[in-house]
């Protein structure tokens, strides 16, 4: 995932969920939280 990619989708995780904005306000400068992109595998048969 590109970095721009991961802070868009940060953002709107913090938008829904402010825990998550004031977790990452407690980081700043220390870590950058990461973000994981989970896909859906199909059954190839």
């Amino acid at each position: 995932m590109r970095s721009f990619e991961r802070d868009r989708i940060y953002a709107e995780q913090a938008r829904r969920h402010p825990g998550f904005a004031e977790y990452e306000r407690q980081t700043a400068g220390i870590r950058t939280i990461p973000v994981l992109e989970l896909e859906l595998q199909t059954d190839p048969a």
